[in-house]
Formats: structure tokens, sequence, C-alpha cells
């Protein structure tokens, strides 16, 4: 079992071309004919998603884990959609599926440009359950739950590394946000957590661009390659909220422009040494939570915002600083952080 799984893993995320041909892949037990299977679980990734050496990779792999403990009772469909409309079919033709008896039944929607599609098309019935990730809560059908990993705490975080790094120096007190697109929920609360941390460290000026109108500004990073190219020098960090397209962010420190940036999702640090350090969020960890929560039974929160006190946002500085004057500004600007990511979430309610 754990063998195939890994030959999964592999297929998806070092072929995921082959994947994204087919829109669908399917994983069933060795002894599939048998039908013994207790669950069934559907991810449906982000458009374009897997293959982003970040969130849905590592959504990915918190699912292939949670497979190779429990793949001998699991039914795994995997969705791989070119478009939210092709999403949006997919979640539709979910929905219209007979519940089976004796089958718990589970859709993850593993990104936020999906929150509207129980709202639109409504909710599942019976004992199925639809989890939507990198959202808060919100007039959902029941059997909708809701899970978000707040930004605004580890991007002020990070925003006060770069605003202290930047004190007493006029070269080094103007920083650039890239983000993917404007009025999306998780990124703008990203950017205010970013700016508010520079600013209360003594930065200058914080400017945010946009990549694109919608949803598709995650997905195009030589586009971002091509607006760093034009706006990106005299800036003492790049902070790129761009999902799949901070790879252009990231070869273009490489090929054009050595431009200080910070890395997103994972360690980065491999990727350029123009990374200083990197925002992770544990995208893994909490994908094996929710699911090993689920087949133990246990009743989920409807809704449920984490935020930096919890562990599963974080920031690791590259290795290559550790003993860095980098490394000590992390630390140092981490208690404050805390604190004002409680203060934002209570503000919030």
């Amino acid at each position: 079992m754990r063998k195939n799984l890994h030959r999964l893993l592999w297929f998806v995320c070092g072929g995921c071309f082959l994947v994204a041909c087919s829109g669908d892949e399917t994983w069933r037990p060795d002894d599939a004919s048998l039908g013994l299977e207790k669950w069934r679980l559907t991810l449906i990734c982000s458009p374009n998603g897997l293959g982003d050496n970040g969130y849905n990779d590592k959504i990915f792999e918190g699912v292939c884990r949670f497979l190779d403990v429990y793949g001998d009772e699991v039914e795994f469909h995997l969705k791989t959609p070119l478009s939210i409309d092709v999403a949006l079919q997919d979640y539709e033709d979910w929905l219209a599926e007979p519940e089976k008896e004796g089958k718990n039944d589970l859709l993850v929607l593993a990104g936020s440009e999906y929150r509207d599609f129980p709202s639109l098309k409504g909710g599942p019935l019976g004992h199925r359950k639809v989890l939507l990730f990198e959202t808060k809560g919100g007039d959902y059908p029941v059997g909708v739950y809701t899970f978000n990993l707040s930004m605004y705490g580890v991007s002020y975080w990070a925003g006060s590394v770069v605003g202290l790094s930047s004190e007493d120096s006029e070269l080094l007190d103007s920083t650039l946000v890239l983000a993917a697109m404007p009025d999306e929920p998780v990124l703008e609360e990203a950017i205010r957590g970013y700016s508010d941390g520079f600013y209360a460290q003594g930065g200058r000026f914080c400017r945010t661009c946009y990549l694109a109108d919608g949803y598709e500004g995650f997905a195009m990073p030589d586009s971002a390659y091509r607006m760093l190219d034009r706006i990106g020098e005299g800036y003492w960090m790049v902070y790129p909220l761009l999902g799949g397209s901070a790879a252009g962010v990231y070869r273009y420190s490489r090929e054009v422009l050595w431009t200080p940036t910070i890395g997103m999702d994972v360690d980065c640090s491999s990727i350029t040494t123009a990374v200083f350090f990197s925002v992770i969020r544990k995208m893994d960890g909490v994908m094996e939570m929710y699911l090993g929560d689920w087949v133990a039974g246990k009743e989920w929160p409807v809704s449920q915002t984490l935020g930096l006190s919890s562990g599963w946002v974080d920031i690791v500085v590259s290795p290559r600083l550790s003993d860095n004057n980098m490394a000590t500004m992390v630390e140092a600007c981490r208690t404050e952080a805390v604190e004002k990511d409680k203060e934002y979430e209570t503000s919030k309610h």
C-alpha cells in the first residue's frame, strides 16, 4: 500500500501535467473489488494548482500521508480542474451523486476561490461533508465546514522584520507587496498585517501591486516576472502573495536582478539566495489533522480560524543566515506579532 501511495505522489507532483490533462485521478485500495471502503475522499485542488511547490502540493502531501495509514479503507478521487468553472461543475457532479449506505463521503475544496460554491449550488445531504479551506465562517448550508489559517499575524511578523532591518537607512525603507488579485480576503488580510508591521518598525513606504483582476493571478508566473522587471528595482524586500505565480519572482531574482524576497508557503531558500526568510503554512499538517479526526468520528468545528500562536503558520530563516543578524531580528519580532495577531482576531468578532 505505502509503495503504491508513493507512486501516486510521484505521478501527481512529479508528473502533474499528466494529471492536469485528465483532470481526475482515482485511488482505490488494492482489493477495491470487495467494496469494503468505509470512507470516500474527493480533493478539488486550485486551478492549475498542483506543482506550485507550495500551498496545493502541501495539501496533497498531507492527503498522501493520510492515505499511507488509512488507504485500505479509503476511496480517493483527485480533481485538478483547469478553471473555476470546471471546478464548479466537479462540485455539482459530486453533490448530484447519491449517498451510499455505510460510506462516509467528504469533499475538500482546497482554495479560497471556491468559497461561493456552497452558496451557489447548496450543501451536501445526509452524512456527507464539505471542507472548505482558506475560508472564514459564513452563512453556509449544514454539512459545510470552513477552515482558515490567519495570515495577519505572520504577515505582521514578516513586515516587522523588514521594517526593523531597514531602520536608519534611507536606501532600505521601501518594500513591495505583489499580490495575485484585489479584494481577496486572505490576501487583503496578509497585506494589512504586513504593512502594519512594517510601519510599526519605522518603515517609510509599502507599495502594493496586483498581478490580475481575478484568480488567474495565482497562476501567472511569467506575468509576475515581467511586472517585477518593470517596477521591482529600489525596494528592500518583495512580499509575493501570488501562489504559483511567485515562481516568476524567484526566477527574476536569479536571472535578472538579485532582489531580496520573502519565501511563501514553504521554505524557499533553496530556490534563490534572494530569499532571506520564508512565511510557511503547514497545510500538510492541517490536512492530516482534519482527515484524522474525520475517520476517528470526531466532530469538526463548523468554522475554525487558527493564527500565529497555533504553530500552523511560522517564519523560517534561510539556513545560510541562521547565524546572521536576520535570525536575531526574526526572533525579536515574534512576541509582538503573536499579540497583534490575537488583537486582530478579537477585533473581528
